[in-house]
């Protein structure tokens, strides 16, 4: 028999296996075309004289293979989006206290007090301060 918190950890379990188990295979997509150009390049070594439009194709794809392999660190934030409804939940109540925190809570200066000016040193900087400060 599971407890309560058994079953929540095993949910959560299950959440990170399923999590894991997609970036693994996103991971697996993203890479299979860097590993194909290293394959091509290496085979069309030995090819001589190749065309100014062999080389550009090339050239292309080993700039696209390149960029699928910067795009997988990019996908994580997706992945756990798309895959994880704890992390969903979250996040949306990490911006929800953003925007309360930003826009509810604004400085207001309290009436009735003063603001004494004191000098620092010999160097004539003067500062605000609420309290008196003592010359040592």
């Amino acid at each position: 028999q599971l407890s309560l918190g058994d079953y929540q950890r095993n949910r959560l379990d299950q959440q990170v296996l399923k999590i894991l188990f997609v970036q693994v295979v996103c991971y697996i997509i993203f890479t299979i075309p860097q590993l194909c150009n290293l394959v091509f390049n290496t085979i069309s070594i030995t090819i001589p004289n190749r065309s100014n439009e062999h080389l550009i194709i090339e050239i292309f794809i080993a700039f696209l293979a390149e960029l699928m392999l910067y795009l997988f660190p990019v996908t994580s934030f997706y992945l756990y989006t798309l895959t994880s409804r704890r992390f969903r939940k979250e996040l949306i109540d990490f911006f929800c206290l953003l925007l309360v925190s930003c826009g509810g809570n604004r400085i207001v200066p309290i009436a009735g007090t003063s603001i004494s000016r004191h000098r620092m040193g010999n160097n004539g900087t003067t500062i605000n301060a609420s309290i008196e400060l003592t010359n040592q």
